[in-house]
């Protein structure tokens, strides 16, 4: 559980990131109308990480899943991180 969590932050808090500047970057070399092989890339990159942190956040969302049905925890309030991201929806991620 706190594997997926970790993969989820690194790719959440510092490959997204570096990569969303990687495409500034390359937007500006689009405009002069340089190679768009490269801006092809990087959106695999990012589709391939975006994947990568559905999975993790999947993953530990599952273990918490098993986790409270272990000890018979029927609440859904739980001490534990948020893993919501901007793509979800922020009120029933601040419900959690």
């Amino acid at each position: 559980m706190q594997e997926a969590y970790r993969i989820y932050n690194i790719i959440e808090h510092d490959s997204l990131p570096k990569l969303a500047h990687m495409f500034e970057l390359n937007e500006a070399s689009i405009q002069n109308g340089e190679d768009l092989f490269t801006y092809t890339s990087l959106l695999e990159q990012k589709l391939d990480l975006v994947e990568e942190r559905t999975v993790a956040q999947a993953e530990y969302l599952r273990r918490l899943a098993a986790l409270t049905s272990l000890i018979g925890e029927t609440n859904e309030t739980h001490d534990h991180p948020s893993v919501c991201t901007a793509d979800t929806d922020r009120t029933r991620c601040d419900e959690v």
